[in-house]
């Protein structure tokens, strides 16, 4: 009996030692993720202020945005079938950080723009352009031809920091080039353009008027 008791003791003994390593670990765990969501927060918060802190933050965006932790609101609008688009608005922490504008003229034009902020200010612009044509027939099938042209611009201060361009085309019976072909960089001449579009887009965000784009479309 005596030692049934014993027994019984040194059970409970070791169960109270192993649950209070347990708690250690988790307390350990909770104030490691406090810590790392602490230094995403002021990375968040980082204005960024040359390439290096451009990208980071831009691939910070690009994480939270593939995961779905963005909230979204979009609308869509029509210009008498001649040119048709949506844009959608992404928010982190009630702040926008992204728009992203995707429409096509004309059926053979395409395009995405999409607009990378930090405090109502875009500091990275990714212009994706797509036009397509037929390229005679494959077993049976018709062929399609795309050219297409993507920029990428880098802001600081509203001003153009870098623009990078690259031309390259691609058939629907072929293995697309895109990694393939080098940015080659340019004088700038879209980021007017782009910074107009992006005012553009920045007064519809209340609105949801379609008239902000047919009127100029």
């Amino acid at each position: 009996m005596r030692i049934e008791k014993i027994i019984f003791l040194l059970l409970n003994l070791l169960l109270l030692i192993s649950c209070r390593q347990q708690t250690e670990k988790t307390r350990q765990a909770d104030r490691k993720s406090e810590e790392v969501t602490s230094e995403i927060s002021a990375r968040a918060t980082t204005p960024p202020k040359d390439l290096a802190t451009i990208k980071t933050r831009f691939s910070e965006i690009e994480t939270v945005r593939k995961t779905g932790k963005l909230d979204t609101i979009s609308f869509t609008y029509n210009c008498y079938n001649e040119r048709s688009g949506k844009v959608t608005f992404y928010s982190e922490n009630e702040k926008l950080v992204l728009i992203e504008h995707r429409y096509n003229e004309y059926s053979h034009h395409e395009a995405t723009d999409w607009f990378y902020l930090y405090n109502k200010e875009p500091f990275f612009v990714f212009l994706d352009r797509l036009d397509w044509s037929f390229d005679g027939q494959s077993g049976g099938k018709t062929q399609t031809r795309d050219q297409i042209t993507q920029s990428r611009l880098y802001f600081l201060n509203g001003k153009a920091l870098q623009c990078l361009e690259k031309n390259f085309e691609r058939t629907s019976n072929a293995e697309s080039v895109e990694t393939e072909i080098p940015n080659t960089e340019t004088d700038c001449s879209k980021a007017s353009e782009a910074l107009s579009e992006f005012q553009k887009l920045w007064n519809s965000r209340n609105s949801n008027s379609s008239e902000v784009f047919c009127n100029t479309a």
